[in-house]
């Protein structure tokens, strides 16, 4: 499963909302504010920081950017989560389904599960589905 880069720039922002920061758009500019402070005020510088490697929201591509937020899903919840990487031992290199990532709660009710031939874009892509259901639920309360 290949991400597209709009879907990267996505789950990056949700990603980055999920550990505290805002964004806004308004008259086509983008803000991303935290503790008070704003940011980028231009769509394209927005979107190179988002993408680039050295932007605090390339959690796409960093271990050291998305461990905080797997730590986040496993201990800052209000039901524990816990998050599973694996490799599957019988899938060929080029395979689709070499790393499988899962999140599930204690009782595997809620379970999250992603295969990605890449270990990095697996563990991010169900972060972010992990994300996306959390705030679905918060729309269903």
């Amino acid at each position: 499963m290949s991400l597209t880069t709009e879907q990267i720039i996505e789950g990056n922002r949700l990603i980055a909302e999920f550990m505290g920061w805002g964004f806004r758009i308004s008259d086509g500019r983008v803000y991303a504010s935290f503790n008070g402070g704003e940011l980028w005020n231009d769509r394209e510088v927005y979107l190179q920081k988002i993408l680039s490697e050295n932007s605090g929201f390339n959690f796409h591509g960093s271990w050291g950017r998305l461990m905080p937020v797997v730590e986040k899903i496993e201990t800052g919840m209000n039901w524990p989560y816990c998050v599973q990487l694996e490799r599957n031992m019988f899938a060929e290199k080029s395979s689709s389904d070499l790393y499988r990532c899962v999140i599930h709660d204690e009782g595997y009710a809620t379970q999250i599960i992603v295969s990605h031939n890449n270990k990095i874009m697996g563990c991010f892509t169900a972060v972010v589905e992990f994300i996306k259901w959390i705030n679905l639920s918060k729309l269903n309360e």
